[in-house]
């Protein structure tokens, strides 16, 4: 059995027939928990729980201090390749947009990552389309071999490879992998993701599981939130990390919150996510899984990051850029979607520095590269 015969049971009617029933003692009940479980999250979604958002906050705080420090792992996207034979409709790389596509080359991609090496960055993620005759393993697999010489850690974000192909980039120093469902509902799945192998449901949703037995030591999920209700995904992305915890228990795991941006696409949201339920998200994942890492991208305005430090927020990119070649070749390629926060990574160290926390570059060992 796989995660897709658990997911096939969910009564969604149930679901939300749970969250109508919740009231105000319910909520104020489970707020005098020392621990919280995947069962209290019709209680933790509720309406009736945002006027005590913050006290989720303080105990997210709280729990993020005790399991992570005063550090925040930085990190950055290198975007290799925007050309894609998926057609989703919230993507600036689908098909259907055709205008300045770009797979860099090998020495292009390492030129980029020395730009980003120089700058500070020690942890890199590779980040693709799903254009396979362009962006082969073999391809993936030379990347992934030259710049795990140099960086402490070489991650991708790429379409789904196969189990085998995934043994040959771990065995050439890859060690994590993010895959997002987007969404976890497959009706809403299947109305966004019409063309390409994407489209594929079952294959999206096996994936992570691919890559963790071919021995990937960090894994990344998400859901894209804006495509359906953030609730009702984030109860099923709640139930995908619970199952894949205790299947490979050995696997470090992070959560991301990424929100539907302006692209070239033209995308309609057609369910807003507000600030506030941002916050009730990241504080409903960290009070449930202590030792999950969660992350926020430059998605999401400056403001609103820096509030989020410590908030049970443990990784953060920073001067990031989504089209190939944005570092240091001037190429003019489309970008996936816009950044909210632009600054510097500089000026985002500065920042984390002034709110009493320590940038965190380096983490495969216990000598962290700390500024």
């Amino acid at each position: 059995m796989d995660f897709y015969d658990i997911l096939t049971r969910i009564d969604k009617r149930r679901f939300y027939k749970d969250l109508a029933c919740v009231t105000e003692q319910d909520v104020e009940f489970v707020l005098t928990k020392d621990a919280f479980s995947i069962s209290d999250l019709p209680v933790l979604l509720s309406d009736k729980m945002m006027p005590y958002v913050n006290l989720l906050k303080e105990k997210a705080k709280i729990i993020t201090k005790r399991r992570f420090g005063n550090n925040i792992l930085l990190y950055a996207p290198l975007y290799i390749s925007n050309e894609c034979v998926n057609d989703c409709e919230y993507c600036g790389y689908r098909i259907s947009q055709s205008s300045n596509k770009k797979t860099l080359t090998i020495d292009e991609v390492i030129k980029e990552a020395d730009k980003l090496f120089s700058i500070g960055f020690r942890h890199v993620l590779l980040v693709s389309g799903e254009e396979r005759t362009k962006v082969t393993n073999e391809y993936l697999a030379r990347i992934v071999q030259l710049l795990s010489k140099k960086f402490a850690s070489v991650s991708i974000e790429v379409g789904p490879q196969s189990l085998e192909e995934y043994h040959i980039l771990v065995k050439n120093g890859l060690d994590g992998l993010t895959i997002y469902q987007e969404t976890y509902d497959q009706e809403v799945y299947n109305r966004y993701h019409k063309r390409g192998p994407k489209s594929d449901f079952y294959r999206r949703l096996i994936t992570p599981e691919y890559g963790l037995m071919a021995g990937i030591r960090r894994l990344g999920i998400g859901i894209l939130m804006g495509l359906n209700d953030f609730k009702f995904d984030l109860y099923l992305l709640s139930l995908h990390l619970d199952y894949l915890m205790r299947k490979y228990w050995r696997t470090f795991y992070t959560v991301s919150f990424p929100r539907i941006r302006k692209s070239v696409a033209n995308f309609n949201v057609p369910n807003p996510v507000s600030d506030e339920e941002l916050v009730l998200a990241i504080c409903v994942i960290r009070n449930i899984f202590e030792d999950v890492g969660l992350v926020l991208s430059t998605r999401e305005p400056a403001t609103l990051r820096d509030q989020l430090i410590g908030v049970g927020i443990t990784q953060m990119s920073a001067g990031s850029k989504t089209n190939p070649g944005g570092y240091s070749l001037n190429l003019n390629s489309e970008n996936q979607f816009d950044v909210e926060d632009t600054r510097t990574l500089n000026d985002v160290v500065q920042i984390i520095k002034a709110t009493g926390y320590e940038c965190v570059f380096k983490d495969w060992d216990s000598s962290f590269f700390v500024v």
